[in-house]
């Protein structure tokens, strides 16, 4: 986890790998929130007509910025938001209540006046196997 107090100290950060406490899992409650919520009526999302569902590669993207907001904890800023997801790769499907892990990379600092923007790699994980199912880069802006 990083703690620290202004965004110019993310540069110490560079390179370093950071994994989340816990392992991460997405229930049938969160699931079927998202499913009202996006209004997705594919089948292998639907937990109630599919034994297996998948959870849908955006569910897992929207959820990243509260994920990056739990390890990166910088205090003097006004606000910090998700600008940009790049490269975004799902290699194999996460399933409902499929346990992951998540770990983060930072891998740019850039400043454009009084703003930062932090471009970082994040990669998901089945425990089991330790094999990548999902690789996505992200910029986060820091003010």
């Amino acid at each position: 986890m990083i703690n620290i107090k202004i965004p110019s100290q993310l540069s110490d950060y560079i390179d370093q790998k950071i994994i989340y406490p816990d392992n991460i899992k997405f229930g049938k409650a969160d699931l079927n929130h998202f499913l009202r919520l996006s209004q997705d009526q594919t089948d292998i999302h639907n937990p109630e007509t599919t034994e297996q569902p998948v959870i849908p590669g955006n569910m897992i993207l929207m959820m990243m910025p509260r994920f990056i907001q739990q390890m990166i904890k910088v205090e003097e800023i006004q606000s910090v938001m998700t600008v940009s997801y790049d490269k975004i790769s799902f290699k194999s499907p996460l399933h409902l209540d499929q346990e992951f892990k998540l770990s983060l990379t930072c891998t740019n600092l850039r400043k454009r006046g009084e703003t930062y923007f932090l471009s970082q790699e994040i990669k998901l994980k089945h425990p089991a196997d330790s094999m990548v199912f999902c690789q996505i880069q992200i910029n986060d802006l820091y003010r």
